[in-house]
């Protein structure tokens, strides 16, 4: 027998056995604990008694980060969250960090980071609404913003707008062991306080987005992966749901737009702060919508503009990424020809695109951020509601797609009386006696036309080389005529009873779609895309789309004689308006130039 096994002979000899085994398992408990607290001592290192380590940020950037005017039951004092967060370094000299919102002890309504979605190339933090004005500090002053991960695995941050930081995964060797804990992020050496959790929330299945409606107190969602019908047909059992059990109707549906009846007003205060999701058949979907009273988002008080009243007769939707280098082209000449409001909705462009903005301020444009992935549809009846109480006609259409009213067009300014698209869409508004609800334009596609690079006299007087058949429709729309559901099919929308769509004449009007830069520009499509199908042509997927080029695989190589595909006919109509109509220069240059 061996000396434990004698040991633990006996009655006795077990109460020992048992007491000896306690003690060993303690010892292996105290180094394990010894080792993690080692593992993510880089959480706090060189943390003083006084350093601001787990802060929020310095008093001068926090107090830019709350938003004027928002009610005091919305958000705690500064004061006070410093106070919080004052006793999560207390107890962090007492207990290891554990990477959770409970274990930081940090109360949801003082929680900077409050939700974290995942897509494949990134991780998309939200902040609470009550902060803001991050964005400008990091542009008035030199500061570092980090994203930052359990065991103190920091990433690149990109500032999407306030309210959005776009953060790179992990590097995949990490990704495993950090999922389920909080990322955040790491303003010079102060950790923001957040309660969002790494790969909890995925794009798979998700409501990501509201917008108030002018009437009937309702709000349009947007959901994915509710849908991918082309039908309106409401599903069974579907329904919206504020706060854990307040459930309301569904008014209207149509793939990702689902139309949602707000609270009774007497009861709204308890649903305040909490989501906004819907159930289908008992299911709950995810959610990063807030119901919060007193916002634009959820302003019960709104009132319905006459289509009389709206300031602008014309205004036009896009979604863009990357569109810099062609803005000013395209927006100068649709302001001429009485386009007189741009909504653009930024899908995450990292090139010039805020500083050209702002040298277009007094053409009427704004910016709205619209980070989610193959959504252009949704964007597009976001931008619907947006735009309906300011506009009567509402254009939908990309940056490279140029309107031509060709039959309404006049070369010399003295001959103008109304701007051609006005004209336009009056004359087909006559012909269908005030019924016209959507003016459908074929689509013309243009190659490269012999170009390797574009010059900078930009798109419409180089590419004069075509396809002779058209390719898809674009619309210009009533906002008042749209379905309730805003259901957008991107090249039209669905209209309400009483309503018909009509189809220009081509010799009324086209699109002239540069679909096929030269190849130095139509290469970096292959980066990434600001489409609704397919929005990386490098994936081996759905090849046989729409959405990609005839001929081109996955890989971004020049095919042989490239500049001079998809020509079948030359058409130099556009150019020719452009270089004969004397408001389109300046200094003998063509003012985008």
């Amino acid at each position: 027998m061996t000396r434990w096994e004698h040991d633990c002979a006996g009655c006795c000899g077990r109460w020992r056995c048992f007491f000896q085994k306690v003690y060993m398992h303690w010892v292996l408990l105290v180094v394990a604990l010894g080792l993690l607290l080692f593992w993510d001592a880089s959480f706090y290192q060189g943390c003083s008694e006084d350093s601001r380590c787990g802060g929020l940020i310095s008093r001068h950037v926090a107090n830019d980060l709350l938003r004027d005017g928002e009610h005091e039951h919305n958000l705690a004092s500064l004061q006070n969250v410093q106070e919080v967060l004052s006793q999560q370094r207390e107890s962090s000299k007492k207990a290891i960090y554990k990477d959770s919102p409970s274990a930081i002890g940090i109360n949801p309504l003082l929680s900077v980071i409050q939700a974290a979605v995942a897509f494949n190339e990134s991780v998309l933090l939200l902040m609470n609404p009550p902060f803001t004005g991050l964005r400008n500090a990091l542009q008035e002053e030199i500061h570092q913003l980090r994203c930052l991960f359990a065991k103190g695995v920091q990433t690149d941050a990109v500032m999407v707008e306030d309210g959005m930081v776009q953060c790179k995964h992990p590097q995949n060797a990490m990704r495993k062991s950090v999922t389920g804990s909080v990322v955040t992020l790491k303003f010079d050496s102060s950790i923001l306080p957040a309660t969002a959790l790494y790969g909890k929330i995925g794009w798979k299945k998700l409501v990501y987005g509201v917008s108030p409606l002018e009437d009937d107190r309702d709000i349009l969602l947007f959901v994915k992966g509710l849908s991918h019908s082309k039908r309106s047909l409401l599903p069974d059992g579907l329904e919206c749901l504020y706060g854990d059990n307040v459930r309301t109707q569904v008014t209207a549906f149509c793939q990702e737009n689902v139309r949602c009846k707000l609270p009774a007003r007497r009861i709204q205060h308890e649903v305040n702060g909490k989501s906004v999701t819907i159930v289908l058949r008992d299911k709950i979907f995810p959610s990063v919508v807030r119901f919060s009273l007193g916002t634009t988002h959820f302003d019960t008080h709104t009132v319905v503009v006459e289509e009389t009243q709206r300031p602008f007769f014309l205004c036009v939707c896009s979604l863009v990424w990357n569109g810099a280098k062609f803005l000013k082209e395209w927006i100068m000449y649709h302001s001429s020809l009485g386009a007189q409001r741009f909504f653009l909705y930024d899908n995450n462009s990292d090139d010039d695109i805020e500083n050209v903005l702002e040298s277009l301020r007094s053409y009427n444009v704004s910016r709205h951020p619209w980070p989610w992935l193959k959504t252009q549809e949704a964007s597009f009846s976001h931008c619907a509601v947006r735009a309906s109480s300011q506009c009567k006609w509402v254009a939908f259409i990309d940056l490279d797609e140029f309107i031509f009213p060709k039959g309404f067009v006049h070369t010399k300014v003295s001959e103008v009386i109304e701007p051609p698209l006005h004209c336009l869409i009056k004359e087909y508004d006559r012909v269908d006696k005030g019924k016209l609800g959507q003016l459908k334009i074929s689509n013309f596609n243009f190659g490269p036309s012999g170009l390797r690079i574009l010059p900078k006299s930009g798109q419409m007087v180089n590419y004069i080389c075509r396809m002779s058949v058209p390719k898809r429709v674009k619309s210009i729309v009533r906002a008042s005529a749209i379905h309730p559901s805003y259901c957008s099919r991107v090249h039209y929308f669905e209209l309400k009873a009483g309503y018909v769509a009509a189809q220009a004449v081509r010799r009324d009007a086209v699109i002239h779609h540069f679909k096929y830069h030269a190849w130095e520009d139509f290469k970096l499509k292959f980066v990434r895309r600001a489409a609704t199908f397919v929005t990386d042509w490098g994936q081996n997927k759905d090849l046989d789309s729409f959405d990609r080029t005839p001929g081109l695989g996955t890989q971004a190589v020049e095919p042989l004689d490239w500049a001079h595909q998809f020509c079948e006919i030359e058409d130099t109509s556009l150019r020719d308006y452009v270089m004969n109509t004397s408001n389109f220069y300046l200094a003998g240059k063509l003012l985008w130039e």
